[in-house]
């Protein structure tokens, strides 16, 4: 004797619990312990943003335009070239030096700290087989050079994790409107609020209220 076995539709009551699933990680992920390290970890990566070469570059042009025209007109092809010459000097001088190398450790401890993620730390220092060993990196350490090579792709990373934290404020913001949406409503009864002004300037004409029974477009 054979019992009939009961057949299970596909994707039914597993699917419809990965939706909920699915909808709760949603609602829940923002406000993680996770979310929070990363949102502090793109803050904390702008200044790191700051002294990329490309930033050092407009830097120094601005600086020597000030000082040499007094802000006149726009920087000349020599300017440029002395402000190219100077951000030279200043890279090779944190290479040689172990200025690199520390904005290079610092980044990977906020990596690890905050995102949980190792990043192999740089080779030691190679020193030169017999003769008198420098103490410094010198100017052909490759470590060095690699990390004034992420300092300058960190511009539009940093740039693109600052609009991530406008985003994640500006969605909390819009999420909490029921909230505060009454603080900013308490007007008297009868009084009619203005409208945004950006959108005011592209109307011209005569304005009226909008009639109910009127169909859209007016004609």
């Amino acid at each position: 004797m054979t019992t009939p076995t009961a057949h299970v539709l596909p994707g039914g009551p597993g699917r419809v619990r990965s939706r909920w699933a699915l909808a709760r990680a949603a609602v829940v992920a923002p406000f993680s312990r996770r979310q929070g390290r990363e949102l502090l970890f793109c803050l904390a990566g702008l200044p790191f943003a700051m002294v990329s070469p490309l930033v050092l570059f407009v830097f120094a042009v601005d600086m020597i335009w000030l000082a040499a025209d007094g802000g006149r007109g726009n920087p000349s092809a020599a300017e440029m070239v002395i402000a190219g010459v100077c951000l030279g000097l200043l890279l090779v001088l944190l290479v040689s030096t172990t200025g690199a190398r520390r904005l290079g450790s610092l980044q990977r401890t906020l990596a690890t700290r905050l995102l949980v993620v190792r990043v192999g730390a740089s080779p030691p220092v190679r020193r030169s087989p017999g003769g008198r060993a420098w103490p410094r990196p010198g100017p052909r350490d490759g470590a060095g050079w690699r990390v004034m090579a992420y300092l300058l792709a960190k511009l539009p990373v940093g740039l693109a994790e600052l609009y991530a934290v406008f985003f994640w404020v500006g969605g909390l913001v819009n999420l909490a409107y029921p909230l505060w949406w009454g603080a900013f409503r308490n007007h008297p009864p009868g009084v009619r609020l203005s409208p945004v002004p950006g959108r005011s300037r592209l109307r011209s004409g005569p304005q009226r209220r909008a009639d109910p029974a009127q169909p859209w477009p007016p004609a």
